[in-house]
């Protein structure tokens, strides 16, 4: 009977120790967050701005301007005459034609310019050609 009284007192009291590891490891995440929670705040990127660079900000004036950069050249190399350039879908429409997916009504695609054109199969004979509008 004093070796069970002897275990289950080792036991309570490894189990207590145990307990306030936890308990402290706990509160230590619990002051962590409440830290976190306070200097978490909504900052208007704007007035935090003007606030770090006032001094720069308050001494522009006449004679004293800004330093911009360069405008840039923003016009396209080539002369865009004729027919729009076209990039192709290399899936073919098949008639009649296929079932509508969502993807179908909300799908984006990325052309580099002018029209995107889409071939179109007409159970005919005859060599493969652009579809003429």
């Amino acid at each position: 009977m004093a070796e069970l009284k002897a275990v289950t007192d080792a036991l309570e009291v490894k189990f207590a120790a145990d307990l306030k590891v936890v308990q402290d490891h706990a509160d230590l995440l619990d002051v962590k967050l409440q830290e976190k929670g306070a200097t978490t705040q909504n900052v208007d990127t704007l007035v935090k701005s003007i606030k770090d660079n006032f001094e720069g900000i308050s001494n522009v004036r006449k004679g004293n301007a800004v330093q911009v950069k360069a405008v840039g050249n923003m016009t396209l190399p080539v002369n865009l005459t004729g027919d729009a350039p076209r990039d192709y879908n290399l899936n073919v429409v098949l008639v009649p034609g296929q079932a509508l997916n969502v993807s179908d009504l909300v799908g984006s695609v990325n052309i580099e310019g002018g029209t995107y054109t889409y071939p179109r199969e007409t159970g005919g004979e005859g060599s493969i050609s652009t579809q003429i509008i």
